[in-house]
């Protein structure tokens, strides 16, 4: 997959985050206030461990289990949101313009 789209992804229904008694949808997740929200009940993103030895869907269930919100977590104090665009360019074709700029700018 070249890239990332969240309203398609396949792992879409391994996301049921428990909440209290609720459940978070994916576009809920997605649009958490970031100054509003507990860091507290935010995973640490450096606690994350998954098992290597997991098939590929494994180890992303293990992810998602642990990090609860893959769009809002922790890294120690800081708090750390998130996006993806819906877009067709790649990550690769953002990386390529990023170098021709930073080379045409020296």
């Amino acid at each position: 997959m070249d890239t990332y789209r969240t309203s398609r992804c396949k792992y879409n229904g391994m996301w049921k985050i428990e909440r209290g008694v609720g459940t978070l949808s994916i576009e809920e997740m997605k649009n958490v206030d970031v100054r509003v929200v507990k860091r507290e009940e935010l995973a640490d993103i450096r606690e994350v461990e998954v098992n290597k030895r997991k098939s590929q869907e494994g180890q992303i269930r293990d992810y998602l289990e642990q990090i609860k919100n893959p769009y809002c977590y922790r890294y120690g104090e800081y708090i750390v949101k998130i996006g993806f665009e819906d877009t067709t360019v790649t990550l690769t074709d953002r990386l390529q313009e990023l170098i021709l700029k930073t080379a045409s700018a020296i």
